[in-house]
């Protein structure tokens, strides 16, 4: 995409400056810009990964993550620590290929993919599975006396 953007802008500064020298120097720019440009950002995204790797405060974000589902909520265990969080506090889940997002009401979402489901519950079934317990706990939380 951006090789396009490089020809099109020595384009319309050949129709500007009407020069066979401005042409081809315009032109070469475009073409050493091209190959260069794609470079320089593979570089600053490395960097800028590299970065977040060596920062302290996300040193426990990666590692093996286990997303347990059970009647009371979703449990979520991570070399960071154990994260709980209760079915009404569930907003909703849904499907993106093989992997399924379960949506908290803080806005952040549970990620399970389909190779690393195990359980008794297959992959289809955990949109229907959540959904009803969360549905649920809605309605306990409504209806406390029943």
């Amino acid at each position: 995409m951006s090789t396009l953007l490089y020809l099109i802008a020595a384009f319309i500064l050949t129709l500007f400056i009407q020069s066979r020298v401005a042409a081809v120097a315009a032109f070469g720019v475009a073409i050493i810009a091209s190959f260069t440009t794609p470079r320089w950002f593979d570089r600053r995204v490395k960097k800028a990964f590299k970065t977040h790797l060596d920062n302290a405060a996300f040193s426990g974000s990666y590692g093996p993550h286990q997303l347990t589902l059970s009647d009371v909520g979703i449990r979520e265990t991570s070399p960071a620590g154990e994260l709980f969080v209760k079915w009404p506090f569930v907003t909703g889940a849904s499907r993106e290929g093989d992997h399924i997002f379960i949506q908290m009401a803080n806005g952040h979402a549970a990620v399970l993919e389909r190779e690393s489901c195990v359980g008794p519950i297959s992959f289809e079934n955990i949109i229907p599975f959540v959904g009803h317990l969360a549905d649920q706990a809605k309605l306990a939380k409504a209806n406390p006396n029943e």
